[in-house]
Formats: C-alpha cells, sequence, structure tokens
C-alpha cells in the first residue's frame, strides 16, 4: 500500500529522480539556451512541482514535457519571475496533466528576441490617472499614473518600441479584458472562474494586451510557440502533441499514463459532492470477479474505470439501485441469511452483510467467496 501512494503523489526523491534521469538532463542540453543552465532549470521544476500537490499527482510525461517547453523557450519556472509557471489540468480522460503556461514577463523577454523589437512595457490605469489616449493619423498616448489611491482598474496598454521606426502601442479596456477573461475553461463546478485571473488580473491583463498586440509585430518564433502553446490551456486542451519529451519515456512506462492518481481523485470529487462511495470497493471487486476468465482478465479496473469516468459512475449508481439475488459460488456453500443476522428488509435486498472481519458491509459476492466463510456469524 505504501508503494502504490507513493507512486501517486511521486515523493520527493521520487521526484528529484524523475527530473534529473540522464536521459532527461541530456534532452534539455540539446535545446536550452546560453542564458540558462539545465541543473538550474531542473531544480526549480523539482521545487515547483513539491509546493504543490496536484502537480506531484500529474503524468510523467506531462511533468516532463512542460519542462522540456520551458527549457526550448528559455523561460525560467521560477514564479516569482514571472516567465513561465507550471499549472495542473484535468484532461478530458480524468487525468491529471501538468500545463506550461508562459507569463506576461516571458512573452516580454520572447518579443526581443526577434532581433527588431528593442523594449516591451505594459502598464495597468486606474480611474484616476491622467490617461489621454487617441488613434487616426497622429497616435497619441500619454499616462500619469496618480500618487496614493489610483481607483478602480480601468484598462491596460502596450507598448512596442522597436530598434528602427516609430514605437506601436494598443489600449484595451476592462470591458475587452473581462471578454478574453470569460473564455478561460480555468473554472470550478459552480462555473466561477478560478486560478490566475482571479489571484493576479492586472498581470493577466497585461499578458492578454501582448499577445494581441504581438499579433501585428516582428515577434519572434519562440513568442508564436508559446502563444499557441496557451492558447491550448485558454481552450482546455492538452499540449502534449506541441511540447516535446525525452525520446525514450521512463522505464516501465507508458507514455501519457499516469500508474494510479486518475480513479481516487475523481472519488474524491464525487464525495466532495455529497455521493455515496460507501459500497464503491464491493463494485470494484464484483466488476473484477465477473471479468475473470474473458479476454478484459488482467486488465486494472481503477485505470480503466477512469478513463471513462462519465460511464463508470452512473453504471455504480444503477448497480447500487438494482436488487440483487443470491449468487454462491460454484462449488462453494451458499450463505444462510436468516433472521438470526438479519431484518426482514435485509433478507429481501440481499446486498450486503455485515463482515465482521472487515468491520464493514461487504457485497454478497465478496462474501461468498471469503476464505474464513466457515464459521462466520454472517453465514448463520
Amino acid at each position: 500500500m505504501a508503494e502504490q501512494k507513493e507512486k501517486k503523489s511521486l515523493p520527493a526523491q521520487d521526484m528529484r529522480d524523475l527530473f534529473f534521469d540522464p536521459k532527461v538532463k541530456s534532452a534539455i542540453e540539446k535545446v536550452i539556451p546560453r542564458h540558462l543552465t539545465p541543473q538550474k532549470l531542473l531544480q526549480v521544476a523539482v521545487t515547483v512541482v513539491r509546493r504543490n500537490y496536484q502537480l506531484m499527482q500529474c503524468t510523467k510525461q506531462s511533468l516532463l514535457s512542460s519542462v522540456m517547453g520551458a527549457a526550448i523557450l528559455g523561460l525560467e519556472l521560477e514564479p516569482a519571475l514571472g516567465q513561465a509557471y507550471l499549472v495542473p489540468y484535468r484532461n478530458k480522460r480524468g487525468f491529471l496533466e501538468a500545463q506550461l503556461i508562459p507569463g506576461y514577463r516571458g512573452y516580454i523577454s520572447l518579443a526581443s528576441r526577434s532581433g527588431e523589437i528593442h523594449s516591451v512595457t505594459a502598464s495597468e490605469v486606474y480611474t484616476k490617472d491622467t490617461f489621454e489616449y487617441e488613434l487616426g493619423l497622429n497616435p497619441k498616448l500619454k499616462h500619469i499614473p496618480a500618487e496614493g489611491d489610483r481607483g478602480e482598474f480601468r484598462g491596460a496598454y502596450v507598448v512596442f518600441e522597436h530598434k528602427e521606426g516609430p514605437p506601436t502601442f494598443e489600449y484595451m479596456s476592462k470591458d475587452r479584458i473581462d471578454r478574453v477573461m470569460n473564455r478561460t475553461k480555468s473554472k470550478d463546478k459552480d462555473g466561477n472562474i478560478t486560478g490566475p485571473w482571479i489571484t493576479d488580473y492586472e498581470e493577466m491583463a497585461k499578458k492578454t494586451l501582448i499577445r494581441h498586440r504581438a499579433k501585428y509585430e516582428p515577434i519572434s518564433i519562440e513568442f508564436a510557440k508559446a502563444r499557441e502553446i496557451e492558447e491550448r490551456a485558454i481552450m482546455g486542451e492538452s499540449q502534449l502533441d506541441l511540447l516535446p519529451a525525452p525520446e525514450e519515456p521512463m522505464e516501465g512506462e507508458i507514455p501519457g499514463e499516469p500508474e494510479s492518481p486518475g480513479f481516487d481523485e475523481l472519488v474524491k470529487a464525487k464525495a466532495k459532492e455529497g455521493k455515496d462511495i460507501s459500497h464503491l470497493k464491493d463494485f470494484i471487486q464484483a466488476v473484477t470477479e465477473s471479468v475473470k476468465g474473458t479476454k478484459d482478465e488482467g486488465k486494472d479496473v481503477k485505470v480503466e474505470a477512469a478513463k471513462d469516468f462519465d460511464n463508470f459512475w452512473p453504471m455504480y449508481e444503477k448497480w447500487m439501485k438494482e436488487p440483487k439475488t443470491e449468487e454462491p459460488a460454484k462449488g462453494k456453500p451458499g450463505r444462510k441469511l436468516g433472521s438470526k443476522n438479519k431484518t426482514k428488509e435485509e433478507i429481501e435486498q440481499g446486498e450486503f452483510v455485515d463482515c465482521p472481519d472487515r468491520g464493514q458491509k461487504v457485497h454478497t459476492k465478496v462474501c461468498d467467496l471469503c476464505e474464513k466463510r466457515e464459521g462466520c456469524p454472517a453465514f448463520g
């Protein structure tokens, strides 16, 4: 059990072994730019993942791909620098994947690599600031921030300074920024927006401006790649096909498949919703027994269930409601469900019995197959 738990949320040493695997380090050395070192990037990645429980549950392949993506783009993962972030995301199959999200400072760094951009500056505008904005044949932008209380957020603008020619700029009002914000898939079960749009609204606003204005600027290839990667995250889609990974997966691992975390996380979510999970173990046992002797024998029921959880859960709830008939195992004595141990209502339901060995109710199929059934009070 301890080994399984470690696989679900990679412990500190396992996480370090994953990132500092010779194949991973060698692959990063081939693509990382000179201003970064593999040692620094990987050490920061280990620290960032260890601080976030959900990131520790993400698939190894997505973690490695995200770090490889940061290496190729030359963006540091230290959150305080604001260049790039690792964010957990649940894919359509129910597994947690790590996503690489460029920060607005990361976009500024990428924009300057084209060789034609001298600098990029983004700033917020508040209602008490002095702000003049004009387009046309003689565009004008004047901004004098107010001292002290600057009022409510009004909008944001970005200025691209070119090595040759006049600067270009763009302003976006709060209403336009909020329309972009509402596209995000980072929402809770009630539809409320979560994540950086709530915790770092101003930075997300400035990043929105930079990404939008860059469509009309001589940006670098890395900038375009970063924008494409983030667009996947905004749409709630996987980035794995856009991000490279070490040529050879970790020994014993199927690329993109976690060893276990998906199912347990999905069940915990159901429990938080108030769903009854008390008989889930018995259902899993019943399903496991039912596939014995078939072509599906040997498959991990939990792993398979996590892949199609939207269909698995209704099957469990239907099974809970269905009346069960007594089906003792072939060649084994059936249970004697007398009034000594069960009420009339419990006999009619014939679904569960009190197991003195486990200290809980178990399904009749589990009870019939138990090696300790002889002399068990549940059998009468």
